[in-house]
């Protein structure tokens, strides 16, 4: 019985392993994966940044990599418009920031996955 149980463990570790791949490709290193759950934390390592910890499920069924390879990608996307609408980084990264905010100027009025999101300015 807990020979089956190693075994059933490694095919679900291998299975889960091969889905981080398809969606991610080679990209991350998934030698220490120690998987106990889609919800429970494992260990992946990015190339640049090193090891971070992220559920299989927000790695796998919602496609998250590592944080800090974001964060350098969001930042690069805050200049990007802050060079189009020729205005300062910080003006754009205020402005995202402030969407959060209820008593932003940048309030959103309603949020729906069928109609698009209306915002208000003042």
């Amino acid at each position: 019985k807990g020979k089956y149980k190693r075994q059933k463990r490694k095919l679900v570790l291998r299975q889960v392993v091969k889905d981080m791949i398809a969606v991610h490709g080679n990209k991350y290193d998934y030698s220490l994966v120690d998987y106990h759950g889609l919800l429970t934390d494992v260990t992946i390592r990015c190339p640049v940044h090193g090891r971070f910890r992220m559920s299989p499920q927000l790695h796998v069924c919602e496609r998250r990599g590592c944080p800090l390879c974001q964060f350098r990608l969001d930042k690069s996307r805050y200049r990007m418009q802050a060079k189009l609408e020729g205005v300062s980084y910080d003006e754009i990264f205020n402005r995202g920031r402030a969407l959060a905010d209820p008593t932003s100027p940048y309030n959103v009025e309603r949020v729906s996955r069928y109609r698009p999101t209306a915002l208000r300015t003042s």
